[in-house]
């Protein structure tokens, strides 16, 4: 999946990011730092959000409309 993260196409490179968001480890970090540069702002941001993930070993919280709909039903 990292290396899906150089591909050509934007939304295989947020799909990358956005997959190891929710399942990336330490062994995604230099990859992910590498798309936090991205010029994509999506891409960019999934990528800085999987690496504030991975440093702080919480789970992922799911999208930003899945925290919301969790929200709601609490």
């Amino acid at each position: 999946m990292v290396e899906s993260l150089k591909d050509s196409s934007k939304i295989v490179r947020w799909r990358a990011a956005r997959f190891l968001y929710e399942v990336g480890t330490e062994d995604a970090r230099s990859a992910l730092e590498a798309a936090a540069d991205d010029p994509e702002f999506e891409v960019s941001l999934q990528a800085r959000m999987a690496l504030e993930r991975i440093e702080s070993g919480e789970e992922a919280a799911g999208t930003v409309w899945q925290q919301m709909a969790k929200r709601e039903r609490t």
